[in-house]
């Protein structure tokens, strides 16, 4: 009988406390099950933050249309765009190429900086900056580089791709690097015998063969710095032209729908072949430098000085800003503002012109 009740009240005891188990088990299942569901992000949150596969669309401000995302990569800021960039393009150096501007011209459109710079005999050539991960069917005219170009685009911290160097006079005594698509050999083709072109694979394969680092030098600064804020000036301009000769000028006309400026020669848009687009950009510079022109039997070539400095305008949102310009202990370029502090500027794709100190007074604007 006590046996009998004793095995009794074991297994009411067995009983409480299995039941006892299961109630926490089950508990604890459902808590752990709610927050795992509560924390997996779902497809899309998923998919848009994935890692950037390191392409930037350059005629874009990166701004994400899908929403607020659940753990999102860390982003950076394009130093020369403000664009939203993943950390891993940030340490990318971009690829520069030297166009004719007076001959047909593919991919320039895609460039998110630009600069127009002079040659002798009134003549200009284009520097024209794009991120890495572009593809470009097909670049050019490709034309050769000069010192002082490579100069301004070593400040700028970008790759430079060019057909040989025409230089007849030295410009200094540092040594300006750059791929000759020529001189490679295999990584251009040309059409009409005169026209040098390559494109985004033969580029891609002429800097692995090169050697040279793909990365953003540590020193290199952009010249200005980018506002969360609107940037505008006091004065309008909406159309600015920039003679660079008497029968040579570029102009910078200001679309307020579209809020960028539309470059034209002559009375012609500029216009990419590619893909016809227009030649558009958010901010446009104007930099005077001072120049010396060599004179031989041989030769006639400019030179334009672009350390020493000097005055210039800040074009944006249909207005105009003095600044002023020069370059740093590392040979970097800086943009003031009228009160001697860095340039801010607005975020976006840039046009710049170098044009001589002794053409000033016939840049016009209104």
């Amino acid at each position: 009988m006590k046996l009998a009740k004793g095995g009794s009240l074991l297994r009411l005891v067995a009983f409480f406390v299995i039941a006892a188990v299961l109630t926490c088990t089950a508990s604890f299942a459902t808590s752990g099950w709610q927050s795992f569901v509560e924390n997996e992000p779902n497809s899309d949150d998923a998919a848009a933050g994935a890692p950037s596969s390191g392409e930037v669309d350059e005629n874009t401000d990166g701004s994400n249309s899908q929403g607020e995302i659940t753990n999102p990569e860390p982003t950076v800021k394009h130093y020369l765009t403000g664009y939203t960039i993943s950390p891993s393009e940030s340490g990318n150096a971009p690829i520069s190429f030297i166009y004719s501007s007076d001959s047909p011209l593919y991919g320039i459109s895609n460039a998110f900086l630009t600069v127009e710079i002079p040659t002798e005999g009134g003549q200009t050539r284009y520097l024209s900056l794009f991120s890495r991960g572009t593809y470009l069917g097909k670049i050019g005219s490709i034309a050769p580089t000069r010192d002082y170009i490579s100069a301004i685009n070593k400040a700028l911290g970008s790759m430079l791709i060019a057909r040989g160097g025409d230089d007849s006079f030295e410009y200094s005594d540092t040594e300006l690097e750059y791929l000759d698509i020529i001189e490679s050999g295999g990584y251009s083709y040309t059409e009409y015998t005169e026209f040098h072109y390559t494109n985004s694979d033969l580029v891609e394969a002429l800097i692995k063969n090169s050697g040279q680092s793909r990365l953003l030098g540590d020193t290199v600064k952009a010249p200005f710095i980018h506002s969360d804020t609107e940037i505008r000036g006091s004065e309008a301009a909406l159309s600015v032209i920039i003679p660079y000769s008497d029968s040579n000028g570029s102009q910078l006309i200001y679309s307020a729908s579209e809020g960028k400026y539309t470059l034209y020669k002559g009375a012609n848009p500029v216009r990419d072949l590619l893909n016809d687009r227009l030649c558009t950009y958010d901010n446009v510079f104007v930099l005077f430098a001072d120049a010396l022109t060599h004179e031989t039997a041989e030769a006639t070539e400019t030179i334009l000085d672009t350390v020493g400095g000097g005055s210039g305008y800040y074009f944006t949102r249909g207005t105009a800003i003095k600044i002023s310009w020069a370059t740093d202990e590392l040979g970097n370029l800086v943009f003031f503002n009228e009160h001697g502090g860095v340039l801010s500027v607005n975020v976006g794709t840039s046009y710049v012109a170098f044009e001589k100190s002794s053409r000033r007074d016939f840049l016009s604007y209104n």
